[in-house]
């Protein structure tokens, strides 16, 4: 399974990135909004785990657009992450469509549940007309 990890702090971008590579995942990392933007239609992802408060474009609008570019299409589940509150009826999250939610610290047992809830869903590749 592809993640890409989209957080502002390394550190956690390293630590999760470890976490998952010991759990088989194939991890890549953004630390900014422009990056994801340049990594998503270069990589197919199965999984974004995206940070709600990352400068310059916060989570709630760079999930919008990701999913704007696939306009429906085969769009990887975006899971968010963030150590605020977060309420999935308001209409930001409601907008962004985020597919689950992880607090941070991250709560390992709760980070591997939503990630089996993504494995569960089909795959599919750039190869195929989903991109």
């Amino acid at each position: 399974m592809q993640v890409l990890i989209a957080d502002d702090c390394p550190d956690i971008c390293d630590l999760l990135s470890v976490f998952l590579q010991q759990e088989g995942y194939q991890v890549d990392c953004a630390l900014t909004p422009e990056r994801v933007l340049e990594l998503v239609p270069a990589q197919y992802y199965d999984v974004i785990l995206l940070d709600l408060w990352i400068p310059d474009m916060d989570g709630y609008m760079l999930a919008k657009e990701v999913r704007r570019r696939y306009d429906g299409r085969c769009c990887p589940r975006i899971i968010a992450l963030s150590g605020a509150p977060y309420d999935p009826s308001h209409p930001c999250a409601t907008a962004a469509a985020f597919d689950s939610f992880v607090a941070k610290p991250v709560d390992v047992p709760m980070l591997a549940q939503a990630l089996a809830s993504s494995e569960s869903r089909p795959t599919f590749h750039p190869k195929s007309a989903c991109l």
